[in-house]
């Protein structure tokens, strides 16, 4: 950059501007100059009215009504300039966003230097201060308020003061020159505020972006209801996402509640028919995962196994997957009604206990929610009994099967609403494989009165903790 572009900028700081933010400066500086303007042209006015009861008059200037029309002359010129200006102010046009203030000035500048000529006793001094801070209030450049002062000056300057010597008009008008030029230097000094401000936004927008870039691909793989921790936790904690994931990922000790479905003669099913897969069994699984979520589940799918925890309140937890058991099993009845396809049949298992819940897997590398403990791994225990050839008849897939932990806790949320059939293994010569201690399971139909009495009572249990929640906000 050479001497002469340097200059330039400093004289025309606007110029340093990237094109992409000057309307926005030039909005902000339109503003500006609007509100300033009009408190100017007010007081302007006001001076002026005092002006000619307080100096003109005890001074007896004559002619008394030449002056008397020129203060108020100009002091309604100055109350209609604001007026015009601040209707401007909604409207930032360059070309006439100052119009009603310059045409005030012109006049101003030209009647004020004239005054000389009708009297000895006015001070030249204000033929060169009152341009002088009609130009600063401009609120242009250096340079270009140069130019505004150049004319300014010039339209008033056949009555300069002869009286007074060419030497002192001149330096003051050049001292008022050099005054504006460093007042409105100043301009230098916002525009690389505004410029540094602009940048910062645009940074910390990228940086929003990327933010918003890798929630965006955290969410495609994570589960709803985690995806919502994950959000809480980066909205409440103020963290980083990475910080964020290992937190609601953290591998704890908790009570859930596992739901657990297969499709029967799944491998039967699907090894002769590719159509089958694709639009009943593919869709099906879509479908209970989507139930799952609904319901604030986990879910975790192996081939057609539907595995889902639930890791809320004890109580709800229990709820919410009986209520997400019974809908699966709905959605599965009415499927097998409305198309050619074999029916798929699955038996809904829920079980309900102590579990290590979390990542399991690298921290630098992929994640792995896993659930590790009894409840998971009885499930698939229980799963074998419906195929025993003395409970195959006894558990319809109508039923809804329970471990005992399950049935206890959801006998207890229910309050009795809902009875349940104890099944005695024993009765049947049948075992859990590795669990000698469950002795019994558990069912209930899953009709729908059952299910309306289990949606009524999460709906209140919700309610309560919602209550309960606003008063300890409350407090």
């Amino acid at each position: 950059m050479n001497v002469l572009e340097k200059l330039l900028l400093l004289g025309v700081p606007e110029l340093r501007i990237p094109p992409k933010w000057r309307a926005l400066w030039q909005s902000r500086e339109h503003s500006a100059f609007s509100s300033v303007a009009v408190v100017a042209l007010v007081a302007a006015g006001i001076i002026q009215i005092l002006h000619s009861f307080f100096v003109d008059q005890p001074l007896h200037l004559e002619p008394a009504l030449r002056w008397q029309m020129y203060r108020f002359s100009i002091a309604a010129l100055a109350f209609g300039a604001a007026f015009v200006q601040w209707k401007l102010k909604e409207k930032p046009s360059r070309l006439y966003s100052r119009v009603g203030y310059v045409l005030w000035a012109f006049i101003q500048s030209y009647f004020q230097a004239k005054t000389m000529s009708w009297s000895d006793q006015v001070p030249y001094g204000f033929v060169i201060a009152v341009p002088c801070l009609i130009t600063i209030v401009l609120r242009s450049g250096p340079l270009l308020s140069l130019v505004w002062l150049f004319f300014f000056y010039a339209v008033g300057f056949e009555f300069w003061n002869p009286v007074a010597s060419n030497y002192m008009i001149i330096s003051g008008a050049v001292l008022g020159a050099a005054a504006v030029a460093m007042f409105r230097a100043r301009m230098n000094a916002d525009v690389e505020a505004f410029i540094a401000v602009q940048e910062n936004l645009e940074t910390q927008g990228k940086l929003i972006e990327s933010q918003m870039d890798l929630n965006n691909q955290i969410k495609s793989f994570l589960p709803k209801i985690i995806y919502e921790r994950f959000i809480n936790i980066l909205k409440l904690q103020k963290s980083s996402s990475l910080q964020a994931m290992d937190e609601v990922l953290r591998l704890r000790r908790t009570l859930v509640a596992c739901m657990y479905s297969d499709i029967r003669g799944y491998t039967e099913l699907s090894k002769n028919s590719v159509n089958f897969m694709a639009n009943k069994i593919i869709p099906n699984i879509r479908r209970c995962t989507e139930i799952v979520e609904i319901n604030r589940g986990v879910s975790k799918l192996v081939g057609d196994l539907v595995f889902a925890y639930f890791d809320d309140d004890p109580e709800l937890s229990i709820l919410r997957s009986a209520v997400c058991a019974y809908e699966i099993y709905a959605y599965n009845t009415d499927l097998n009604t409305v198309d050619g396809y074999p029916e798929i049949r699955r038996h809904m298992i829920i079980s309900f206990g102590e579990v290590l819940l979390g990542n399991v897997g690298g921290v630098e590398n992929a994640r792995e929610i896993t659930v590790m403990g009894s409840p998971p791994n009885l499930l698939s225990r229980i799963d074998q009994l419906t195929k025993h050839p003395q409970l195959r008849t006894v558990l319809s897939p109508t039923m809804m099967i329970l471990s005992r932990g399950a049935a206890s806790m959801l006998e207890q949320v229910l309050e009795g609403r809902v009875k349940f059939e104890k099944i005695e293994l024993s009765k049947y010569d049948a075992k859990i494989r590795d669990f000698p201690e469950e002795t019994e399971i558990y069912v209930f139909e899953m009709h729908k009165k059952n299910y309306e009495i289990m949606v009524e009572r999460l709906n209140e249990l919700v309610t309560t903790q919602r209550k309960t929640n606003f008063m300890g906000v409350a407090a």
